[in-house]
């Protein structure tokens, strides 16, 4: 596999070669804290999540939003790898990880309520890579979901499932709810 990142788009699967940590892309070129240029913004994912030294801003400028404190880190692209050897459960926590980036690229992070935000938005030299990166539509639980969709309080997957289930028992006129095949008694 290249280790070059300018290869590697934005929200790519890497691992950092010098550590185990893993994450996705979120910023690729110059940084105003070094002269190089071959700088790797990082999100962390699961499970490397707090374990990375900074929220995506560096010194007052803003990257990209790492999703919390110590989510997100630089490394030279020497240092980045695209990763592989995921089991098919990783793949499946990573995509739905990085849909909820997908739905927050453009956004400022709310856990920078300071007069630092207003300075890096003012500063048009050095912003996210991934604002400029269109993000395509994800679905989403609660757009197939029926009547749930309205409520502001979000539901597991299996919370919609019972209660689609127990919809559908109710308008087929069964007065019991079953578990498995079988009645409950």
């Amino acid at each position: 596999m290249s280790s070059v990142p300018f290869d590697l788009p934005l929200l790519t699967p890497v691992s950092i070669t010098s550590t185990t940590l893993h994450g996705v892309v979120a910023h690729l070129g110059p940084v105003k804290f070094s002269d190089k240029s071959d700088w790797v913004g990082i999100r962390l994912t699961t499970p490397s999540l707090n374990q990375g030294k900074n929220n995506g801003t560096v010194k007052g400028t803003f990257y990209f939003d790492a999703g919390g404190e110590n989510n997100g880190c630089f490394v030279r692209s020497s240092q980045v790898e695209r990763r592989t050897g995921m089991t098919r459960l990783e793949e499946l926590k990573l995509k739905r990880e990085i849909a909820q980036f997908k739905a927050n690229i453009g956004k400022k992070p709310q856990h920078q309520d300071t007069g630092e935000k207003d300075e890096a938005a003012n500063e048009p030299e050095v912003k996210s890579t991934l604002s400029n990166t269109p993000s395509p539509a994800t679905p989403t639980a609660s757009s197939s979901s029926s009547s749930s969709s309205s409520s502001s309080v979000k539901k597991s997957r299996l919370e919609l499932l019972k209660e689609k289930r127990a919809a559908l028992a109710a308008k087929q006129g069964q007065g019991v709810t079953t578990t498995r095949g079988r009645s409950k008694s």
